[in-house]
């Protein structure tokens, strides 16, 4: 299994700076070129732009047409259709970033392979918490 960070939020750290990173495992013979066009390809057929949510400060906002047209093809949202065909443009949806997360890679791999969500982290070896070295490694390399 190859493992894949998904970066929600300010990876860039350009604006506010938060982020969380959510791990994913995929098949080793599905390739990032691979995860790239089949994304592309679903959003396209689906008629759905899902990384183009949530993308101004402090709106968390989507169209919900979207949301419930990925969860018709079988991603798990978290609620019955009879719940939200109740939605209409304006309603909140109670949606994390961890949702947000794991409905990319269901675009993403939909029709390629299988997917895992997974407590294992990729190990940060200096800088940061329970490295080998903590801290502001490197710090002064940044003005």
């Amino acid at each position: 299994m190859t493992l894949y960070n998904v970066v929600v939020g300010d990876w860039s750290d350009d604006g506010h700076g938060k982020t969380d990173t959510f791990v994913f495992s995929i098949p080793d013979d599905v390739t990032f070129d691979q995860l790239r066009a089949n994304y592309e390809r679903n959003c396209e057929d689906y008629g759905v732009r899902p990384d183009k949510w949530a993308s101004e400060w402090q709106d968390s906002s989507f169209p919900l047409h979207e949301y419930i047209r990925i969860a018709e093809l079988g991603w798990d949202s978290g609620y019955e259709f009879d719940e939200l065909d109740q939605f209409d443009d304006s309603t909140e949806v109670d949606f994390g970033s961890d949702s947000y997360a794991d409905l990319l890679m269901f675009v993403a791999t939909h029709g390629l392979c299988e997917y895992d969500q997974t407590s294992d982290t990729i190990k940060t070896l200096f800088g940061g918490d329970g490295a080998i070295v903590g801290g502001h490694v490197g710090y002064g390399f940044f003005w």
